[in-house]
């Protein structure tokens, strides 16, 4: 397996309520690295040599979600959600520079007091740099 490398994290900074969302359901706060780690860890399930060298959020998609009434407080609480981001990804096999152009789809349903993370991740396009 590769050792560590730098990496960066590009248009983060502009959805900060869509981590604030993402926090409530477990998703530690820091969704850069989340989504960073969470690539990696799966292109490397099909290409353990790969390094991932940036990450770019292209865009979010709708979020879509159910929920039940909180008695009394006006709220909803969420039972299960579903958030697709588009993203495109620097990546390193073999010496070669290939960019891909993906779609991370995060669901999460609630299990008794926490929630169930499930994810696909969908190739939409690669191209060898």
């Amino acid at each position: 397996m590769c050792g560590s490398v730098d990496f960066d994290l590009i248009g983060f900074e502009a959805i900060e309520a869509t981590t604030i969302l993402l926090t409530k359901i477990g998703i530690e706060s820091d969704l850069g690295r989340f989504i960073y780690e969470h690539l990696r860890d799966v292109l490397r399930k099909q290409y353990a040599e790969l390094d991932l060298h940036m990450v770019r959020m292209l865009s979010v998609g709708d979020c879509t979600f159910d929920g039940q009434p909180t008695q009394g407080t006006g709220f909803t609480e969420i039972t299960s959600l579903t958030i697709p981001f588009n993203l495109e990804a620097f990546v390193t096999l073999q010496r070669k520079l290939y960019c891909i152009e993906l779609e991370l789809v995060v669901r999460a349903t609630a299990d008794n007091q926490n929630y169930k993370l499930e994810t696909d991740v969908i190739i939409l396009q690669q191209s060898l740099m």
